[in-house]
Parts: C-alpha cells; sequence; structure tokens
C-alpha cells in the first residue's frame, strides 16, 4: 500500500524520500608473475533505506474512522503493508581474490581462491519494522563466504574442482514472517563442484562435470516442512534443489 494512502498513515505511513548513499573502497594488487592478489576493502553506508513494513491489520476504530472518510474498501481490508526508508544500514567488509601457477608444474596447474566477508548493520532502525525485519536484513546471506579451486590441464583435458564455503544465515522469510527475532541460525556447508573438459574437434568441447556433487542440503528446517510441505530453505546460497549434473557440448566459429 502506498506510504501516504490514510490507513497507511493510522499505522505511522510517511511520504517517501530519495535513498542516499555514500561508498567507500581500498584497495591492494600483487602481482608477481605465477601469483597474483587483490585485496579489497569496502563499506557502504544507505541512508532512507527503501523496504516493506511489517503486516499491519486495522482495529475497529481504524476501520470505522477510513469508512467515515469514504473509504468503503476498509470494510475488507484484513492485511496490508507498506513501503518505509526512514531506516539506515552500513554494509562493509573485505574480498580477496588469489591465484597461484607454480613455475615447477609448468604452468597446467592454477590454484585459486576467492574470499569474502560482508557485514551488515542496520545503524538506524525503523519502528515499522519488526525485530524478524531486523534479523533478516543483517543476516538473510551469510557473511563469510569463500572458495577454493584447482584448475589442471592433462594433456589436452582440462579438470577443474572447487571446495566452496558458505557461512551461517537466516531464512529470512522464516524471521520475517514466521518465527521473527525467534528464528534460528542456518549452519553452514561445504559444496564441491566437479568439472571435466574435453575437446572433440578443433570447435567442438564436451564438458561433464557436477555442481555440489555431494547433493548437500541447508539444515532442515521441520517447522516449514509441517507448514509448507519444505524441508529446506528456499533462500539457500548455493541453492535448494540438491546436485546438479550436467553435460554440454560448446561449439566455437570464426577461430
Amino acid at each position: 500500500m502506498p506510504s501516504t494512502f490514510l490507513a497507511a498513515q493510522l499505522k505511522g505511513g510517511q511520504p517517501l524520500e530519495p535513498e542516499t548513499s555514500a561508498n567507500t573502497t581500498a584497495g591492494l594488487v600483487v602481482d608477481t608473475g605465477p601469483f597474483t592478489l587483490t585485496a579489497d576493502y569496502f563499506r557502504v553506508d544507505v541512508e532512507n533505506r527503501l523496504a516493506l513494513s511489517q503486516t499491519f491489520t486495522l482495529n475497529d476504530d481504524e476501520r470505522e474512522l477510513l469508512l467515515s472518510e469514504g473509504i468503503t474498501s476498509a470494510r475488507t481490508l484484513q492485511f496490508f503493508r507498506l513501503f518505509v526508508n526512514d531506516f539506515s544500514s552500513r554494509n562493509q567488509g573485505v574480498d580477496l581474490v588469489s591465484t597461484y601457477a607454480p613455475p615447477a608444474l609448468g604452468g597446467g596447474t592454477v590454484f585459486s581462491f576467492t574470499f569474502n566477508y560482508t557485514h551488515t548493520e542496520l545503524t538506524k532502525e525503523s519502528a515499522l519494522l519488526t525485530a524478524g525485519d531486523v534479523l533478516g536484513l543483517q543476516r538473510g546471506v551469510p557473511r563469510t563466504r569463500w572458495n577454493v579451486a584447482l584448475n589442471q590441464q592433462v594433456a589436452r583435458v582440462g579438470l577443474l574442482a572447487r571446495l566452496n564455503y558458505y557461512g551461517a544465515w537466516v531464512d529470512h522469510f522464516d524471521a520475517r514472517f514466521v518465527r521473527g527475532a525467534d528464528s534460528p541460525l542456518l549452519d553452514g556447508r561445504y559444496i564441491v563442484d566437479l568439472e571435466a573438459t574435453i575437446p572433440i574437434t578443433r570447435d567442438v568441447t564436451l564438458a561433464v562435470g557436477g555442481q555440489n556433487v555431494f547433493d548437500t542440503f541447508s539444515q532442515r528446517m521441520d517447522l516449514f516442512a509441517d507448514i509448507f510441505g519444505l524441508p529446506y530453505s528456499q533462500f539457500t546460497p548455493w541453492g535448494m534443489s540438491g546436485g546438479y549434473y550436467y553435460a554440454r557440448l560448446n561449439y566455437s566459429w570464426g577461430g
């Protein structure tokens, strides 16, 4: 519901203002040939951040007031939410990306590592957001994510093995609409990806592999399984469908 509608104003709705943001970054690059590293720090401050409020209902006095103003739809209005932007947030963290190709292995072996840590906090809260809303905004994605990978060339065949880690997070639907601030942190998980790339001809390449090859799921949510028939979080960072296995033909032309 628009925040300036009378029903919204009864719950604290105000005219929306433009979001404003300030971004600070600093970085470092190291390149020695076989070894590369980029390290970045970032901080993003957002004021008047836009979001949906908690769910409201009208009491009898509010309903009568709306009807007296000629708003006949108040008779059937049961639940509503409105946009708010009277709160502010700060996201800050670090990104690391590194590769290493050991010279002794002839350049056919490349190790890579990526790391991200992002901390989100509300520096100014809104009275129209519940504690569950705040929890979902601050912990709805993992604070820590990283992966380490090995790319290996064996004759004409390319091999990839990658280990991913996703830290703990909160299902923000659970936090906002079900258990609120009591929504638990879901445990982090390690995920493995594998791929082999095989040239068939000069222009055709076959790739065979799998993402999440060990079919790892997030922590089971029995409450959601009982209510919605959905035992795993739909917001799982690596996907909620388990392992994904594929064979892919790539064709290039013009070379």
